[in-house]
């Protein structure tokens, strides 16, 4: 009995009988297994009549294309057989044309085109290509594999045939030659790069097709800007020209030649032409009409250099000017009051301060700051005002006459030139809503308005090291591992700048050992020179993403314009930003009538509207920078024992905001900010070493990093060029 074989793709011719073998020589038929269900050698005449039929084997790829103006068919092709193939399985091609039909041949007996290297696909596979010359347009390729050289067993099948017509070289032909610059806009890597549809340059070298191309005759010059146009709708620029330009001047190199897809001219170009475009040359491939001769260009690589290479912040250390002030009638702790003192490092002498919502009492604090800024600044150095105010938490008919004085002594003295006052710090017993939106830029009200007296309902240890107060964090991690049943104590710490109300919560809990101390205070400011220049940013500018949540100084940043650090562009220059810490920081200005732009904003509005210079600034998250060093104390309570105890010793730690703004000297903007001068309307080498010919510098690296990795001789005949 025998079982009907599944239907092939072509019909297979069925295994003949083997009349008289024995038994004993079935094992050498291991591929019938179906023989093994066989159960005498009465039934094997029937059984070897069996089709042998290929298993989990097939072409993955069976690809032909014909090109019209080559005259020349090309096929590659992947087949797989799960059960293995023999030193003699083989592919072979035919063809049907209009005028016959030519039966598939082994590959041995056809004469290629080009030349087509072996590909090992292992043990159960072929790969490969080849190429024909045809004349006729083909209207069928078939591809088999034969699987010995002397038997009927094939698979077959037709290849997926495109026709390719006659028309632009460009598009049309199976191959086209660009060339590409070094790193020194110097030396020219000249490639072929195939175009076959479905299949990619790297797919066609791989299934083992090498094209024999020269490069003859270059010469160098600058195109026309009609011409250029044409890269629009031909980007590698082949035979864009019908010949390269006499104009154009001649290199003195050799005829170069290759049959992989590179290779480097030896002779770098002069120097005195570095400002040149474009490199023309000769070039020449082969297909089964001869030779094709047509033009090959290479264009220069972007010339880029950094814009800008260093920023240097003016921010020098400020003295502060310390001063207590209290409704003396009603201190309502005095050990609250210590605590205020001592986290701003106060051993001042107290001002009441009861009425000073009546007009002339608020008139006389602006003469008394006043008066102190100007004994002061004779040192030479930029002061901050320090206040402590302890009031009634209900008195805030105070913290709005004081808010209102340091509106007159600040807004005035942050337009002088250094020494100058460029701000104030005041802790205050209780939160307060500023009022006045003019002195935010420079007045730090603490503590905030967190909402919370007792700071039990703060002390989720998820987020213990994220306690902000007055936009300062206090960044301190448990320093000890507790066994149980002491794992489950409550962790709380007084925030630096804490309101009355906490305070005494957490005393009455913790005791005053555990509130912690201040070990020292650090101011910083900018320097202001006589033709400085402070502006107000915000939401309304186009830093609303820029702007930290946690800023002290509310949502109003400051943008400083210094002494003499312009930025200078040509029209025709490109500038690219390279979003990074220090590019972040920065500002641009075109003129005094435009809202100062973020830096990765300003490539863009270059490029809309040149202008020959921009002012550069730094924007700040405030006035000043303040920084405490303090030593703080966590408590612990318990539910399971009861007790109170503080972490000892007691944590070393500071507090910073945006510590690199303030502390950098230099901006590094290398690498941020960069300018190109010649070539922008160029492609370029991406940081993969692609050649990315659509991507031209301007504008694509308006606002990303220019890394390119360039070529090399050292890179051998097949670069990467998908």
């Amino acid at each position: 009995m025998t079982r009907p074989a599944p239907a092939p793709t072509r019909p297979v011719p069925a295994l003949s009988t083997w009349a008289g073998e024995s038994c004993g020589s079935l094992a050498r038929w291991a591929t019938l297994a179906l023989l093994a269900a066989t159960t005498s050698c009465v039934d094997w005449i029937e059984a070897a009549r069996v089709p042998l039929v290929p298993a989990n084997s097939g072409f993955a790829l069976a690809d032909a294309v014909w090109f019209e103006d080559e005259h020349t068919l090309f096929v590659f092709w992947r087949f797989h057989a799960d059960q293995g193939l023999g030193p003699t399985s083989r592919i072979e091609l035919g063809v049907q044309t209009a005028s016959g039909v030519q039966a598939p041949q082994p590959l041995a007996s056809l004469t290629s085109v080009h030349r087509h290297d072996d590909v090992d696909c292992g043990a159960r596979g072929r790969c490969g290509s080849f190429s024909l010359a045809m004349r006729e347009e083909p209207l069928a390729v078939p591809i088999q594999l034969r699987w010995h050289e002397d038997g009927e067993l094939v698979f077959a099948q037709d290849a997926a045939l495109t026709i390719m017509r006659a028309g632009d070289p460009w598009r049309q032909r199976s191959a086209v030659v660009y060339g590409v610059f070094d790193e020194d806009n110097a030396l020219v890597q000249w490639r072929l790069r195939h175009q076959f549809p479905n299949l990619g340059n790297h797919d066609v070298t791989d299934l083992g097709l090498r094209r024999a191309f020269r490069v003859t005759a270059p010469r160098i010059g600058d195109l026309a800007d009609g011409a250029k146009a044409g890269f629009v709708d031909n980007p590698w620029g082949y035979a864009l020209l019908t010949g390269c330009p006499a104009a154009f001047v001649a290199h003195d190199e050799p005829e170069l030649a290759s049959d992989e897809r590179a290779v480097f001219s030896a002779r770098a170009l002069p120097d005195d032409l570095v400002t040149r475009q474009v490199l023309c040359a000769d070039s020449v491939v082969t297909d089964a009409d001869g030779e094709f001769a047509a033009t090959a260009l290479a264009r220069r690589n972007p010339d880029v250099v950094p814009a800008f290479p260093f920023l240097r912040t003016p921010v020098t250390e400020a003295r502060r000017i310390t001063l207590d002030l209290l409704t003396c009638a009603n201190v309502v702790s005095d050990a609250h009051l210590a605590m205020q003192q001592q986290r701003l490092l106060h051993d001042t002498d107290t001002v009441c301060v009861d009425d000073l919502d009546e007009p002339g009492r608020r008139a006389a604090l602006v003469r008394r700051l006043n008066a102190r800024i100007d004994e002061e600044r004779r040192a030479g150095d930029d002061l901050v005002l320090s206040i402590v105010l302890n009031r009634d938490d209900a008195d805030e008919a105070v913290a709005e006459a004081l808010e209102s004085a340091l509106q007159d002594v600040l807004v005035e003295e942050r337009t002088k030139t250094s020494p100058r006052a460029i701000g104030a710090v005041v802790y205050d017993s209780n939160s307060f809503d500023q009022r006045i939106p003019e002195v935010k830029p420079y007045l730090l009200w603490c503590p905030a308005a967190l909402g919370i007296d007792d700071l039990a309902e703060l002390v989720d240890p998820s987020v213990l090291n994220q306690l902000f107060h007055c936009a300062v964090s206090l960044d301190v991690a448990v320093p000890i591992d507790l066994p149980e049943p002491l794992d489950r104590l409550t962790i709380a710490q007084l925030p630096l700048l804490a309101t009355r109300r906490q305070f005494l919560n957490y005393v009455a809990r913790y005791g005053e050992g555990a509130v912690g101390e201040t070990t020292g205070i650090t101011v910083l400011a900018p320097r202001r020179s006589a033709d400085a220049r402070d502006v107000v940013v915000g939401d309304r500018f186009g830093f609303g993403d820029l702007l930290d949540p946690l800023s002290p100084f509310s949502s109003t940043d400051i943008a400083t314009f210094f002494d003499d650090e312009y930025l200078t562009v040509l029209p025709d220059e490109a500038l690219s930003v390279c979003a990074g810490d220090a590019s972040g920081h920065v500002v641009a200005q075109a003129d005094l009538a435009e809202e100062p732009l973020p830096l990765d904003a300003l490539p863009a509005r270059h490029a809309d509207d040149p202008r020959p210079r921009y002012q550069l600034g730094l924007r700040w998250d405030g006035a000043f920078y303040l920084r405490f060093d303090y030593r703080a104390v966590l408590g612990t309570t318990t539910e399971v024992v009861g007790l109170t105890l503080p972490f000892s010793p007691s944590l070393p730690g500071n507090v910073s905001f945006r510590e690199q703004l303030w502390t950098a000297a230099t901006f590094d903007l290398r690498d941020e900010l960069t300018k190109c001068r010649r070539f922008c309307d160029h492609p370029t080498f991406d940081s993969a070493g692609i050649y990315q010919v659509q991507a031209l510098f301007a504008p694509t690296y308006q606002n990303d990093c220019y890394a390119p990795r360039f070529p090399t001789p050292d890179d051998g005949g097949f670069p990467d060029d998908p």
